[in-house]
This record gives structure tokens, sequence and C-alpha cells, in this order.
């Protein structure tokens, strides 16, 4: 059966080639998003078009006249509203005061007044969607200052219009390592799919989710947070892979001596060649500014070829340092950095990694390209903002195959 998918903040493509991984069956209807570096980028990859209407009025019109049997693709996390920002621990944290939200919060609306309402519901967002922080006694002083940590009023409006109309759902906190994939990037999931009757709606739902989280922050003390139990670690079934490949299968020396390997001595001989040539070229154009290295350097995640792990790739990647993600060392990893000395950083020669690079990180399929006129810096906002592909697409294949049938 061919599934309809309207997706909602449909950023670069991540989730279009998170279902095209699933093997369901799909049409992607329409896409929405309102910003064009984003639009163009996708329009440059496929043939479905996003609506760059930057004002395009969503509406139950539009939805009532979708099929019976049709996916809502929601991506929370991308750069324009409803975007990340307002959940994410750099931000104000404003929750649904933000009127980024405002959109998001249209459309649980309308989802509640449609005719034909979505048989499944996918939805992203960033890690502290799901709670609401706000500081509560001395602000100017730490000593005196705690972080209340509650209910996120934007999840909480979401779990009450998901309990509302009858829907199944489960939500998860998932990272690309638990996939094989060498980046650590947690992120809240939550998959929704209709009832198969009253029965199953009575014993299966989604426990009711009713906590308090509360951290202290003072330097005496334990801090400590209410996890909350209902959220998945894990998918149910999912064999997770022993530990992820090293960094180096996602280099572009790596790709290109793949493709270009024969059995020839000929032919391994050009390789090695074009591999230590791609090497310098990267290195040549990603190199981190001696300047930086020297006044910053020792903020930077520095990771090898041979690691098995990245820090999370935010839109701040290539221009500020501390907690945008991981940088590569090119030289010889026996060539080791003096903590105390800032200076042995160059030898190293550090590079940030090529947009290409992180795509792949992110599980985005080799034939996937940013339009050539983009910088990379125009390419690490959208990538920052996009999803992880594989995640997304075992999630599909767990939500359409099993989570109907095998309650958890």
């Amino acid at each position: 059966m061919k599934m309809d998918i309207l997706e909602f903040y449909s950023g670069i493509g991540g989730m279009y080639y998170a279902v095209a991984a699933s093997g369901i069956d799909f049409e992607i209807r329409q896409s929405f998003d309102i910003n064009t570096n984003a639009n163009q980028c996708y329009n440059y990859n496929m043939t479905s078009t996003p609506s760059t209407k930057r004002k395009h009025k969503v509406n139950s019109v539009l939805l009532v006249n979708r099929p019976c049997t049709w996916i809502l693709m929601i991506t929370l996390s991308i750069l324009q509203s409803p975007p990340c920002q307002p959940f994410t621990r750099v931000g104000l944290q404003k929750d649904l005061n933000d009127t980024r939200t405002n959109s998001f919060v249209n459309l649980l609306d309308i989802l509640g007044k449609l005719a034909n309402p979505p048989t499944y519901i996918l939805i992203e967002n960033v890690f502290g969607f799901e709670v609401c922080r706000y500081v509560v006694g001395y602000p100017n002083d730490i000593n005196q200052t705690n972080l209340a940590i509650d209910k996120s009023n934007a999840r909480e409006l979401l779990i009450e219009t998901f309990q509302k109309l009858g829907y199944h759902f489960q939500e998860f906190h998932l990272t690309p390592t638990q996939f094989g994939l060498p980046n650590q990037r947690l992120r809240y999931f939550c998959i929704v799919c209709t009832m198969i009757n009253n029965t199953y709606l009575e014993h299966h739902t989604h426990a009711s989710y009713t906590h308090t989280y509360q951290a202290k922050l003072s330097t005496s003390g334990n801090s400590s947070i209410k996890v909350d139990r209902n959220i998945l670690k894990h998918i149910p079934n999912y064999q997770q892979p022993n530990e992820p490949l090293p960094i180096s299968n996602y280099l572009d020396h790596h790709v290109s001596s793949t493709t270009s390997t024969t059995t020839t001595t000929t032919t391994t001989t050009t390789t090695t060649t074009t591999t230590t040539s791609v090497d310098e070229e990267r290195y040549l154009k990603y190199k981190i500014p001696e300047k930086l290295l020297l006044s910053k350097g020792m903020l930077f995640d520095i990771k090898t070829p041979n690691d098995n792990t990245t820090n999370c790739f935010t839109r701040s990647y290539g221009k500020f340092v501390e907690g945008t993600g991981s940088v590569l060392q090119m030289a010889d990893i026996s060539i080791k950095a003096d903590a105390n000395d800032i200076k042995s950083l160059v030898p190293l020669k550090l590079r940030y990694l090529t947009p290409k690079e992180i795509t792949r990180l992110h599980d985005f399929p080799e034939e996937f390209k940013f339009p050539p006129t983009y910088t990379p810096q125009q390419s690490y906002k959208l990538i920052g903002n996009s999803l992880n592909v594989r995640i997304v697409s075992e999630l599909l294949k767990y939500l359409y195959n099993q989570f109907q049938m095998e309650p958890i």
C-alpha cells in the first residue's frame, strides 16, 4: 500500500531519504519549509518541491483531502519555525512562549479538526524538547539559584492532543552511535499511529506522563534529575551494532578510493595517489586558521580518522569553536599535542570536516549534494538543523511494521 506523506519543516530532505531507506512505498504529496536555502537544496536533489511561500498557510482543507492512509512527518529541529531553538540547552528555552512555535501549535490544532487524520505521525526534535527549564531564586548568585526542570508545555500539548484523538504513541531518546554511526547527536523522537481497537487503546496506550524534574545549580549538594521512564532509549527488536565504524570510513578520500578500487596493480597505485591528493586538497580548503588555533585551539574537540565517534555538529560549526562539532587531525596519529603548549596544535594539521563528510555521518545517501553556489558555512547551517537519516528510517520501519502489532 502506497503511503501519502506530508512533510513539515522539510529542510534539506532528511525525512525524504529516511522514508526511502525504510522500504515503505510512498509519495511525498507536499513539503513545507520557509528557509529558502533549504528549499533550494531540497529541489536540487529531488523532483518533489517544497512550498517556497514564506508565509504559506497550512489549513485543514489541504489536510482533510488527503487519503485515509497517510503519514505526517514533522521535523522540529530545522532552522525555521518551529525550530529547536525554543528548547535547546544554549537557547532562551521559552518553550511555547517563543513565537517561533506558533506554527507547531497551529498544526496540532488543525490535527484535531481533520475528517481523515493521519494514520502515522513521526516527530523529531532536540533533546530538551520534553522539558522546560526556568531559574528560581537569585539568578546573580549561583549558590542561591535553583534550576527547576519541569514538563515542557509544548510536549504536554503534543501528548494531550494525541491522547484526546485516541492515538497510540511512543517517545524515544536516540543517538547515531547506537546505529553504527560515529557521531553523537542525541535527539527526541515520537512515533504515533491510530489504534486498532478500543481494547488496544485501553491496555497499551503510552502511560500517563506525570513527572517533575528538579536540578540544583550549586557549588554544594547533589544535582539530580528524575528521568521520564516512558521515554525509551532504544528501538525494540533493533539489533544494535557492536560499535560504530571509524571516522575514516566517512571521509572524502575513503569514498574516493573505495569507488576506484580494483584488483589491478596499476589502479591501486593510482588510487593511493588520488587519496593523498584528496587529503591535501581538503586540508588546504578546510584547515583551521593558525590565528584561531593559537587563540582558542584547546577548545576544539580533536578526532583522528581512527576514532569511532564525533561530537554533535551544530549550525554554528566553522563559525564558533566550543560545542559545535569535532575537527579532524590530518597528521600522523602518533603526533600528540601538549595540553600546556598551544603551539603544539599546529603540527597536527587540524581541519574542519567537509559538509559532504558530515552528511555521510548523518547517513545521507552518497548522491546527495549541496548546490555548487553554497559556501561551506551555508551548508554547515543546513546540516546542523537536519536529522540523522538512519535513525528515522529505523523508527519508520518499527512504526510501520511492528508498532501497531507489538505494543511496548
